[in-house]
């Protein structure tokens, strides 16, 4: 499975006979409007609290669905909420799949298919999203990097996906970063890619040597580079990494006043990442 497509690339076509029942259908066609106190205060939270809740189990293929169709939607806001709706659905499967008690009166199965016809159009589209503004004074807050970010973590905390495609997930970050972009993250997305990242290496299951090449490939473009301005995706994975470096030191939550994460050869994968810091320029020493 390749990640190269633009989003409008592949139009995702949902199989048919999967309906949404009005309610949630009008939600989900919520999230395309431009108006943020319509998509995000309304439709968003609304969205959040029935899955999480599991008052749409019934329904979490339709929703998936629905994610992923919002991923090939001409509005940045489409595409953008479609990525957080698609986190919530799979969010909601990893809470069922590790022995959580169900909420709703009934879970609809989720296939292996399903799940990896998601993940398809999720990879394509957030290694292709050309419009990552992180807030627009009409439109709101957009965010694509973040929003794709929490997918990320959501489909990296898959028991689904085995060691090969958990590797993909870091590579599809490696390639977000890299992909040539006149826009500098600004709005903490550094902060949501680390946490994808680390919850990720969190499940052990990544080999650290399988890491550590994945921070080599992360650092190629400035260990290449011949001088020159820095452009604005070299610029957006030297703060990633260094971002990444703060949050394997300081260590990491998943909800407020939770345990920090612990993460599996963290003293090993910290010296790598430092050796591949400093090679950003003369000023940085080297890790011991």
């Amino acid at each position: 499975m390749t990640a190269t497509a633009t989003p409008s690339a592949a139009p995702f076509q949902a199989p048919a006979g999967r309906a949404l029942p009005d309610d949630l259908a009008a939600l989900v066609n919520d999230l395309r409007s431009p108006d943020p106190r319509v998509r995000d205060e309304g439709a968003y939270s609304a969205l959040a609290t029935r899955i999480s809740q599991g008052r749409a189990d019934e329904h979490l293929v339709a929703l998936g669905d629905a994610g992923a169709a919002l991923l090939v939607d001409p509005a940045i806001q489409s595409r953008s909420f479609g990525a957080l709706l698609l986190a919530l659905v799979v969010d909601r499967i990893n809470s069922l799949s590790s022995g959580i008690p169900e909420v709703g009166s009934a879970t609809e199965v989720v296939r292996p298919i399903d799940f990896v016809r998601w993940l398809a159009v999720f990879l394509s589209w957030y290694s292709g999203e050309q419009d990552l503004r992180g807030h627009d004074q009409t439109l709101g807050w957009l965010h694509a990097v973040a929003h794709g970010a929490d997918t990320l973590a959501a489909f990296g905390g898959s028991r689904l996906l085995n060691t090969s495609e958990q590797v993909m997930l870091l590579d599809v970050t490696a390639q977000r970063l890299h992909t040539p972009t006149a826009h500098h993250l600004t709005q903490q997305e550094d902060d949501r890619l680390g946490l994808a990242i680390l919850t990720i290496l969190a499940r052990g299951s990544v080999p650290a040597d399988d890491t550590c090449a994945w921070i080599d490939r992360l650092a190629a473009p400035w260990r290449d580079r011949a001088g020159g301005e820095t452009s604005a995706q070299l610029d957006n994975t030297i703060r990633f990494a260094r971002t990444l470096h703060l949050q394997l030191t300081l260590g990491i939550r998943l909800e407020p006043d939770g345990p920090v994460l612990p993460i599996p050869e963290k003293d090993e994968l910290l010296h790598h990442l430092g050796a591949a810091l400093s090679d950003v320029g003369w000023l940085y020493g080297s890790p011991p």
